[in-house]
């Protein structure tokens, strides 16, 4: 376009005189000062005139002969004049004006669009806690005055760049070009006004939204359980908010650097222009963070509506009317946990059960991961892409069982079809047997995953799906991909090779005899009461020839310890003063020790102690409180034979991870209960404390979480607790007349779960503020549902069958396994939600060591936390807050942060054995 027009400068020039202009003296000049001098050398001479002062060579015809020539210079004075307008607008610069055409409004100026780096208040900073003498030592490590600058700044930049953008666009469009029927959400057209829309759309919600979130900023600090503890499920929520608005910054800031630029103007202003050559992920990228910020909205409503509720109540000093939660009434503060009986539970289900279906897309696909720390962002999109083209292969395999078995059904006789029924029932054919192995899933998978790759909102939407309907059966599938060999090859890789690490599988077919203990708070050991003995039974519905397996795991060879005298190997040395025994998380469902030695074998090495580490039986074949009982009966099988695993007997630490943390504190309750010797401390690595149906601020994380959601979750607790998930969505269907509906036998829809030794549980449990109104539960084999007995004015707790009928169409069968664990009594046990203890027993627990996360089991460590330090219970807490994600155990070796996180465990760790070397000298 430049050397046009200098030719056809040139070329006019050379008409109107006989000198030619020297171009090459404007080639540093822009294309637009080319045009300006061409303008003024046409405009120079109107209608083809010559001026006064210009000489007419004698070759050039007269103006009385040149009516041809006048009116190709009219025509051509018209289109240039037309083309720089056009091309004006296209570089964002004015042709020369007239006085008239001057914009009497200045531009406004554009904000500075330098790289930004990850805000100081979203990096690494963590909070301890640690009792001593009545005296706390709380470290802070980052600045919180900083952290308020930063995030000041970051809401300042946000708001100048969307107002520089709005105006831009704006500038471009006129008002009525603008088209209100554009879907400026979801249309992948780099129109002007559907970045207008955006912008105008950002602005508006991110307004709104910091209304709110001012509101909860003001009030959040009332909800710490220590003033020097900055972290709760509000600060969390905030904190997402915080990440969600870096990154639209970031977009915003690179809008601003194409806005000007000629490619950017060229395929804005042609929508006709292949999609080929166009940049479709500059309006997808921006459309992705104002989205998230629309979803984050309804957090902030949801999280400042269930602050508001809380607040209320402890201001005025209410008791919750649910006698079976009694976290408040420990409370030195307002509770982190929702009262159920609020008359506003249906509204916050509302918004949760939206999120939670229709706008869950939102955080699985550009965004994935956007909540953690950067580091850990594309690890988390991988996850995200393995989880969605294993679940093609997972259903490419169900197809085909579904498919073998009905042919199998179909041409076999009666007497075989007997047969083939009781086969077909077998955990193989069902779930993730040899039929259906995890391996053969994953390589039919491999050719989808391509498709996931290349279209996150594809990914985002099978995300979306398989959290509201996957089953338990593919979950547990997925986990397990964590045993293969080949993850375990790759996990050795980065491992330390240990001398001892071994199997052993104990027999539970006798009871084990231990001394009966009296319980001194005062002293480090517990004193042995003479001549008296307790008999530690094996779990209720074990048969005897049923075993539980435990691994041993040790950096050196120790005196006693089994099938370690090699000839060749040096000589073993001393039994170990100390010893943890570890129990492995995975929702009660999936992996087993194997899957958790990538920090297992260091802390081996790096404490030089042995760890006894259990592999309890899974549900859902295995229901609440097997794995609970089995983990008691191998502490008290360690306490009997301390001798052949390289221990004194002197200190030893339940430890446990997340689902693991519960059951290794239900070793402590049960040693209380049994009067035996109690651990000598706890220590749980972010643990859910309260598995009941509830809400809290930081469970709404779990929304967003892609290896925590709250549809698997849920999943989770129901085969825990021994729902028959199946059963009930057919009785669900069934009462709500649902075609798919099928008959089904009622005693299959009954709770499967045994009778625990619980000494605090009430004979009877009073629903609402009516005393006529209690549940009996002497019988714990009979089958309770809540809604057959709900009063009328607490009606509203449940949901109606047409509120299951509209839920039905977002949410799928997910709400009737939602209804179903409202009214589910079992994980209202206290070896179930270790939180609702007595004061009696949580009074006698040992010293407890929480390690939390931002994570959904947040609110559960520093309620837990805070119960067991009003009982004057030593108790300490650390709270990670780098951006790591829950299982930064297991993750140590993906990212720098998650590796900082395990590191501060494993000092922390070094810390608990060095109070125990200062207490014993």
């Amino acid at each position: 376009m430049k050397l046009i027009a200098r030719k056809l400068s040139k070329k006019l020039i050379r008409s109107k005189s006989n000198k030619a202009i020297d171009l090459d003296t404007t080639k540093h000049l822009s294309i637009m000062d080319v045009f300006k001098n061409l303008k003024n050398y046409i405009n120079s001479t109107p209608s083809g005139e010559s001026t006064p002062d210009q000489e007419m060579s004698p070759e050039s015809p007269k103006p009385e002969n040149c009516v041809e020539f006048r009116a190709i210079n009219s025509r051509l004075h018209k289109s240039f004049n037309d083309s720089t307008k056009r091309i004006s607008t296209l570089l964002k610069f004015r042709s020369v004006p007239g006085k008239a055409e001057e914009s009497e409004n200045p531009e406004p100026a554009v904000p500075n669009t330098e790289k930004i780096s990850r805000p100081k208040f979203l990096r690494s900073r963590s909070y301890y806690i640690r009792r001593s003498k009545n005296q706390s030592d709380v470290i802070n490590i980052e600045n919180q005055a900083v952290h308020d600058a930063d995030r000041d700044t970051l809401f300042k930049n946000i708001a100048s760049n969307l107002e520089a953008l709005i105006s831009h666009f704006k500038e471009i469009l006129s008002q009525n070009l603008i088209n209100n029927q554009i879907d400026f959400m979801e249309t992948t057209d780099q129109s002007a006004q559907a970045y207008f829309k955006l912008c105008v759309h950002g602005k508006d919600t991110f307004e709104k939204s910091m209304i709110i979130y001012k509101s909860i900023e003001a009030n959040m600090h009332k909800f710490d359980i220590e003033p020097q503890i900055k972290a709760n499920g509000y600060r969390s929520i905030l904190q997402v908010f915080d990440s969600c608005l870096y990154r639209l910054l970031t977009v915003l800031n690179d809008l601003n650097e194409r806005k000007n630029k000629f490619y950017f103007q060229f395929s804005l202003n042609n929508p006709n222009i292949p999609s080929t050559f166009r940049n479709v992920n500059v309006i997808k990228e921006l459309q992705t963070w104002v989205r998230l910020m629309e979803k984050l909205e309804i957090f902030l409503e949801l999280s400042f509506e269930m602050m508001q509720k809380n607040l209320l109540e402890f201001e005025n000093g209410l008791k919750s009317s649910n006698n079976v939660i009694p976290v408040k009434e420990y409370n030195h503060g307002p509770s982190l946990f929702v009262n159920l009986n609020q008359s506003n539970l249906k509204s916050m289900e509302k918004k949760l059960f939206d999120l939670s279906s229709k706008h869950q897309e939102a955080f699985f696909g550009r965004a994935c991961g956007f909540q953690f720390c950067e580091s850990l962002q594309r690890p988390l999109t991988g996850c995200a892409i393995a989880l969605t083209s294993y679940n093609d292969g997972f259903e490419a395999f169900a197809n085909k069982e579904n498919a073998l078995v009905q042919t199998s059904l179909d041409l076999n006789s009666a007497q075989n079809l007997k047969r083939t029924n009781s086969t077909t029932n077998a955990p193989a054919m069902t779930s993730y047997g040899s039929l259906t192995n995890s391996i053969g899933k994953a390589a039919m998978s491999v050719y989808s995953s391509t498709k996931y790759i290349m279209d996150p909102d594809l990914r985002a939407k099978k995300m979306s799906q398989i959290m509201r309907k996957a089953n338990v059966d593919f979950c547990k599938a997925f986990w397990q991909l964590t045993e293969t060999s080949i993850v375990q090859m790759g996990s050795n890789l980065v491992t330390p090779t240990l001398p001892i690490n071994l199997t052993k599988t104990i027999k539970m077919d006798r009871p084990i005899r231990l001394p009966k203990v009296r319980v001194d708070l005062n002293d480090a050991q517990n004193s042995e009461i003479d001549q008296e003995y307790v008999d530690i039974m094996p779990p209720k519905d074990a048969d005897p020839n049923d075993t539980v397996r435990i691994r041993i795991l040790s950096g050196e060879v120790r005196q006693g310890m089994l099938d370690t005298i090699n000839p060749n190997s040096t000589l073993p040395i001393g039994p170990c003063k100390n010893l943890i025994l570890h129990v492995h998380g995975g929702g009660f469902i999936a992996h087993s020790s194997k899957s958790h030695e990538i920090y297992l074998k260091p802390w081996c090495k790096e404490l030089r102690l042995p760890i006894v580490s259990i592999d309890y039986s899974l549900a859902p074949e295995h229901v609440f409180p097997r794995a609970s009982e089995e983990c008691f009966y191998v502490y008290a099988w360690c306490l009997l034979n301390k001798n052949i695993l390289g221990w004194t007997g002197e200190n030893i630490i339940c430890v446990g991870d997340s689902a693991g943390g519960v059951l290794a504190t239900n070793i402590v309750q049960r040693a209380i209960v049994n009067q035996i010797r109690i651990p000598d401390a706890l220590v749980p690595i972010y643990s859910p404390f309260l598995l009941t149906y509830s809400l809290s601020p930081s469970r709404l994380l779990s929304v967003m979480d892609p290896l925590l959601n709250l549809g698997i979750l849920w999943r989770c607790l129901a085969a825990y607790s021994g729902i028959d998930f199946k059963a009930e969505t057919e009785r669900y269907k069934l009462m709500l007349n649902l075609d798919e509906a099928k008959k089904f036998d009622e005693k299959d829809s009954n709770v499967r779960f045994s009778k625990s030794d619980s000494i605090d549980l009430p004979d009877e449990i009073q629903i609402g503020s009516d005393e006529k109104v209690k549940i009996n539960l002497n019988n714990l084999n009979d089958r309770i549902d809540l809604a057959d007995i709900q009063p009328e004015f607490d009606s509203d707790k449940l949901l109606t069958n047409d509120e299951l009928l509209n839920y039905y169409e977002l949410m799928g069968d997910a709400i009737f396994l939602i209804d179903k664990l409202r009214s589910n009594r079992v994980p209202y046990d206290h070896y179930m939600s270790p939180i609702l203890s007595s004061d009696e027993m949580l009074s006698k627990f040992p010293k407890t060591f929480l390690i939390a996360c931002n994570d959904p089991f947040l609110d559960d460590a520093l309620e837990m936390y805070r119960r067991l330090s009003s009982l004057d219970t030593k108790a300490e807490i650390i709270v990670v807050d780098n951006g790591s994600t829950h299982g930064f155990l297991n993750m140590q070796n993906i990212s720098n942060e998650t590796h900082e996180a395990y590191e501060e465990t494993l000092t922390y760790f070094k810390d608990i054995f060095e109070h125990f070397e200062e207490k014993t000298n």
